[in-house]
């Protein structure tokens, strides 16, 4: 028999079963509070991840729209709107000139170049083949092998050897695009005496000249490997506004090299024992030195060519028009001049002496001849 002292101290004792779920309460507790952040961050980041490999999946699940063509059908330009890449190099590889132009239809400056390469198809089009793709287009063998390519519009011209020559220039303006596929079908002139030689270095101002005899074979390799050359250059001078490359016909003296770079100030001689089209670009690229330059109008390359003038020190900025179809800027020459005469520091210089003398004479005509060209305009 209990006694009232010990029934007491059972009703005060907590029954089992209310007991248990309070010491299961805090050991999870505790469980959590020891895992703490770490374990709920993998979590998330763990939910994220899947998320994010579904996304991926259905992306790549989901077909894009159907194609549509981007340009007109009566236009010169042939239209590969369906993105076949294996067609459209077929067809450029059967042209002595193409030119394609890779588009998103949806992207902006795709839209907004269509009228210039257009226009510029309508200019070359009985010499060079001119085509585009729709390089976006999901599922498409061009989307697929140019994945990377997250740039449009991109404009790329096959020559003779089928290398792409990729245009640096704006490719809504028909004046550069047309500029540029006129270098490419003539990438090297040819001088038939001194007198030539003179007039181009005075407009050129940097000149790549290679004599050559076209009646034996080494004739025909040295000019092949001037006019490779030549075409590689375009990737960094598209419409060659500071570099022109010439071959020339008649005999030079024993003491003469093969291969000189006129420059604004002096000639230099290629004396390299060996030659090829890519030592050479390299040489013409390193001895080129520039006075001026232009500013390209496409904004992350003018960002860069600035950046750089900038950090090498003063710097002179001249604003004016520019038209690619015109050989001779007056107002551009006069910026020409005026740096010459800065770099040359008043040393005696022949190239520079006849370069500003040829400067100065065609800005005196132009200024002389424009009132003229003005009222027969008006007239």
């Amino acid at each position: 028999m209990k006694t009232v002292v010990e029934e007491e101290a059972i009703k005060e004792q907590p029954d089992e079963g209310t007991q248990r779920p309070s010491n299961w309460y805090k050991q999870l507790k505790m469980f959590v509070r020891r895992l703490g952040k770490e374990f709920l961050f993998a979590l998330f980041v763990s939910g994220i991840v899947h998320a994010t490999i579904i996304n991926i999946q259905n992306d790549y699940g989901v077909k894009g729209p159907k194609p549509k063509p981007f340009f007109h059908a009566n236009s010169c330009v042939q239209d590969f709107y369906t993105g076949n890449l294996k067609a459209v190099l077929e067809k450029a590889s059967v042209s002595d000139i193409a030119v394609v132009m890779f588009y998103a239809p949806w992207d902006a400056d795709s839209i907004d170049s269509q009228e210039a390469f257009i226009e510029a198809c309508e200019n070359n089009k009985d010499e060079v083949y001119f085509a585009a793709i729709n390089c976006w287009q999901p599922e498409s063998i061009c989307s697929k092998v140019l994945k990377g390519n997250k740039i449009y519009p991109m404009i790329v011209a096959y020559d003779y050897t089928k290398v792409g020559i990729y245009y640096t220039g704006p490719p809504n303006d028909a004046a550069y695009i047309t500029r540029f596929v006129d270098t490419m079908k003539r990438p090297v002139k040819l001088l038939n005496d001194k007198l030539d030689l003179l007039k181009v270095h005075q407009q050129y101002h940097n000149v790549l000249v290679a004599s050559v005899d076209f009646k034996i074979t080494q004739g025909w390799d040295l000019y092949k490997i001037v006019l490779d050359a030549a075409i590689n250059h375009l990737k960094t001078d598209p419409l060659q506004m500071y570099v022109k490359w010439c071959v020339a016909t008649w005999p030079l003296s024993s003491k003469e090299p093969l291969i000189k770079l006129l420059l604004w100030n002096r000639t230099l001689g290629f004396n390299e024992s060996f030659v090829n089209h890519e030592t050479l670009g390299k040489w013409v690229v390193q001895e080129t030195r520039l006075t001026t330059q232009w500013v390209p109008s496409i904004a992350r390359s003018r960002s860069l060519i600035l950046d750089n003038s900038f950090k090498s020190g003063p710097t002179m900025l001249l604003f004016t028009p520019h038209n690619p179809y015109l050989d001779f800027n007056p107002i551009y020459s006069m910026l020409q001049l005026l740096s010459i005469e800065y770099f040359n520091c008043q040393k005696v210089s022949i190239p520079a002496s006849y370069i500003a003398k040829y400067l100065t004479k065609e800005i005196k005509c132009f200024i002389l001849q424009r009132p003229t060209n003005i009222c027969e305009t008006m007239s």
